[in-house]
């Protein structure tokens, strides 16, 4: 295991790239650890632990997965906390294409309303999508869209984000061994304005084992389309 820990890859500045972690392993967090433990400005990477970030390996069938018909209309989950970073912005700024000066200049952005660059949009999402993969934890096997998104406020360097994600509707598909779920979600940040929000639907897996007869049932194995799963 002590192999295994000393195998992360090194770091970009305020961000802790796990890349090489075996692919039978999920990284889950330690729940008294904060986000901000994954702030280091430097770090000896050939002797970087998972202990040392509060962190632990934990193997795929030890997990526990929401499925389904554990879902309720109704509940709600808050996400652990995190910082927009300026290196992640120029990151999403390099994987997206997207340099428009109101994100990366900073003498332009001070002419702007907002009188500093402020993070993409798009990047909010993508955050939003990895607080709330934790929040809960579910069998998800597909995302199937965003039916709604609203930004409310601009996300700036240096704003420390939650997600609250809420279900809203709940659809079984494929004669119960799967279902739609939509959710709420809702990116608040550190003064508790709401930043954006919108509504998201996800695959999610049933507990109910796979039939293996029937030519529907086939069919709807084979295929990721929701009209021939109904």
């Amino acid at each position: 295991m002590a192999k295994l820990e000393r195998s992360l890859e090194c770091c970009i500045r305020l961000n802790v790239c796990l890349t090489t972690l075996p692919r039978a392993f999920t990284i889950t967090l330690s729940e008294t650890i904060g986000w901000d433990r994954f702030c280091l400005h430097r770090v000896d990477c050939a002797n970087l632990t998972l202990s040392d970030l509060g962190m632990t390996l934990v193997p795929p069938q030890e997990l526990h997965f929401l499925y389904f018909e554990d879902l309720v209309v109704g509940d709600a989950w808050v996400s652990p906390a995190r910082t927009v970073t300026e290196s992640d912005v120029v990151s999403f700024a390099c994987l997206s294409g997207d340099f428009n000066a109101i994100h990366v200049d900073h003498e332009f952005a001070k002419s702007t309303p907002f009188g500093r660059p402020i993070a993409h949009g798009l990047l909010g999402i993508a955050m939003a999508s990895g607080l709330s993969s934790q929040s809960p934890r579910v069998a998800t096997l597909a995302f199937l869209g965003i039916h709604q998104w609203s930004f409310l406020e601009p996300l700036f360097i240096g704003d420390t984000i939650h997600v609250v994600t809420t279900v809203t509707a709940l659809e079984p598909r494929s004669r119960g061994r799967r279902g739609v779920v939509t959710w709420h979600r809702k990116i608040t940040n550190q003064a508790g304005r709401l930043v954006q929000e919108g509504l998201t639907r996800t695959l999610v897996q049933s507990k109910r084992q796979l039939s293996k007869s029937g030519n529907a049932d086939a069919r709807c194995d084979s295929t990721s389309s929701e009209d021939l799963c109904t």
